[in-house]
C-alpha cells in the first residue's frame, strides 16, 4: 500500500482567528497563530477512528467568519478513497448546519478531552437557527487559513476539502437499513471530504 502524503501549512502561513469576550459576552475575533497550540501530523498519526467519532464524538463545523455552524457528530468514517485520505459525515437534510456544508467548499470536524462531553451534547441537543448555542459553552471558535472554522479548545482538528456529496438513496438500502428512514420524512447526506490538515495538541 502506497504512502499517503498531504501538504501540510507551514507554521507561518497556519494562522487562526480565536475568539475572545466582548463586553456583552459575545464573540470578539482576535489573531493567533495556530502553531503556538497545535503541531501539523499526518493522517495515519490519528486514533482509531471508531473510538475517535463514535465514543468521543466530534464537532463538526462549516461556514465562515461571522456565519458558520457546528454541530456534534458520532456517525463518521475516515479512511482512504481515490489515493486520497478521507473523512465522510452524515447530515441530516433538515439540520441547520446541512446548508453550511452545502455551500462551503471545506469543513472541520474536532476532537475533545472528556471534559468537553456537556459541551458536545448541548450543541449536539440544540440548534444554530434559535440562536448562538456556542456562546452557552466553554468552546470558542477559531479559523484557518482558508477560513475553516474550527475550536480553540480542541485536541484534534481535521481540515477537509469537499470533494463529493449525495443523499442517501432508500432505494439502494438492504439488510433493513432503509426502514431506518422509513419514517423520518428525511435522509443524511454524504459529505466526502479530502483531508488537507490534521493538526493535534
Amino acid at each position: 500500500m502506497k504512502t499517503i502524503r498531504i501538504i501540510i501549512l507551514s507554521a507561518i502561513a497556519a494562522i487562526a482567528t480565536s475568539c475572545a469576550p466582548k463586553g456583552d459576552g459575545a464573540c470578539e475575533a482576535t489573531t493567533t497563530d495556530a502553531s503556538d497550540t497545535l503541531r501539523s501530523v499526518r493522517p495515519q498519526e490519528l486514533k482509531n477512528a471508531i473510538s475517535l467519532i463514535s465514543d468521543d464524538w466530534m464537532l463538526l463545523a462549516a461556514g465562515e467568519e461571522g456565519d458558520f455552524n457546528e454541530m456534534t457528530i458520532s456517525w463518521g468514517e475516515m479512511g482512504e478513497l481515490w489515493g486520497k485520505p478521507v473523512f465522510t459525515v452524515f447530515v441530516d437534510t433538515t439540520r441547520f448546519t446541512h446548508k453550511y456544508l452545502t455551500r462551503s467548499d471545506y469543513f472541520s470536524v474536532s476532537g475533545f478531552a472528556p471534559t468537553y462531553k456537556d459541551d458536545l451534547q448541548f450543541l449536539g441537543t440544540h440548534s444554530g437557527r434559535d440562536g448562538d448555542k456556542l456562546s452557552e459553552t466553554r468552546l470558542h471558535p477559531a479559523f484557518t487559513s482558508k477560513g475553516t472554522p474550527y475550536f480553540k479548545e480542541a485536541t484534534v482538528v481535521i481540515e477537509c476539502r469537499k470533494i463529493y456529496a449525495n443523499d442517501f438513496d432508500c432505494g439502494k438500502m438492504c439488510g433493513g437499513m432503509e426502514e431506518f428512514y422509513a419514517k423520518r420524512g428525511s435522509v443524511h447526506t454524504v459529505f466526502i471530504g479530502e483531508i488537507v490538515n490534521v493538526w493535534t495538541k
